[in-house]
């Protein structure tokens, strides 16, 4: 098996600032930032160690180049990869490393690091951990930001391609957080991965930095007064959601929520995420202010969320048996 450069992957929550993070870590010369790509985790990262066939597979991922909304983006900058690199994978995971490696020697041979973001990544370390082989190196990184802040980023934002919001429940997105928190937790009390709180990188944006150099052991190569070049490379929808990337960090992000968002709403969130919010250091507003009638209606919707993640796993694993 070639070289590989060693792979950052990191996991987050939509609007939890990873884009913010990434740009700025696209300053260094060591590391090659892909963009956002999730049907290459369902690809090659849901079955790490399956077995990997080149014949049966190229013909679709060349399609995928091509037409997956956000995997075209990649092919902006690489029209036509070395496909035939990866007739050397012997799993899926391999692939995956090949690919990314063949991507880098294209668009930015120099890097000996490539990051590779997607928010699923967090339930799925454990399988990559376990499926690597001799010469793949790993670098697990989570970015957290605070709930609330992620609720009232979410409620404005659409879901690209198309145009509807991300979400209109706080229950939702507060249990979706929690979930993410306590696996992210679980792994960092086991020294698997790197948690960066989205706060802590706006105040101390040079030391986040420098911990980072050492925790993947690269030179201090920062562009002192660069900016990163992941923006330039998103399409024209993405650069509209994320135009706050470009510039300084603004320490208003941080709790601007709490004038935006409403009473009820950060109610409902403090009332379902405030332990957590509490054990990572954020402060709550009234955590537990409600009533009887809302106790109940919050309840009923937990249920309905648990029902419906039950439904989309028993799918997801019918799936995947037939294939």
């Amino acid at each position: 098996m070639q070289e590989l450069p060693h792979i950052i992957l990191l996991s987050y929550m939509n609007r939890s600032g990873s884009t913010f993070l990434t740009q700025h870590l696209s300053r260094s010369e060591n590391i090659l930032v892909c963009l956002e790509a999730e049907v290459l985790v369902s690809e090659f990262l849901e079955a790490p160690g399956r077995k990997f066939c080149f014949t049966d597979r190229i013909g679709y991922l060349k399609h995928l180049w091509t037409t997956d909304y956000k995997l075209k983006e990649w092919a902006k900058a690489n029209s036509n990869p070395d496909w035939e690199k990866l007739k050397a994978a012997s799993d899926n995971l391999e692939a995956f490393c090949l690919l990314l490696a063949a991507y880098r020697d294209y668009v930015k041979p120099g890097a000996t690091h490539v990051l590779f973001k997607a928010e699923r990544l967090i339930y799925l370390f454990g399988k990559i951990a376990r499926a690597a082989h001799t010469g793949m190196v790993f670098h697990p990184l989570v970015m957290i930001r605070d709930v609330r802040a992620i609720y009232e980023s979410q409620i404005r934002t659409p879901m690209l391609p198309g145009n509807e919001l991300m979400t209109k429940d706080p229950v939702k997105t507060s249990l979706d957080w929690n979930r993410f928190v306590r696996e992210s937790s679980k792994l960092a009390n086991r020294g698997s991965v790197w948690i960066i709180f989205f706060e802590s990188f706006i105040r101390d944006q040079q030391i986040i930095l420098h911990k980072l150099e050492e925790r993947l052991g690269i030179d201090g190569s920062w562009e002192e007064n660069g900016q990163g070049d992941v923006y330039e490379r998103l399409c024209v929808e993405m650069k509209k959601i994320h135009r706050s990337i470009k510039g300084k960090a603004d320490f208003q992000r941080i709790d601007q929520w709490k004038n935006l968002l409403k009473q009820e709403e950060i109610d409902v969130i403090e009332s379902l995420s405030g332990r957590w919010l509490k054990q990572l250091g954020y402060k709550l507003t009234g955590w537990g202010k409600k009533n009887i009638r809302q106790k109940r209606t919050l309840t009923l919707k937990q249920m309905a969320y648990h029902l419906r993640r039950w439904n989309d796993k028993i799918i997801f694993h019918m799936g995947c048996s037939g294939k």
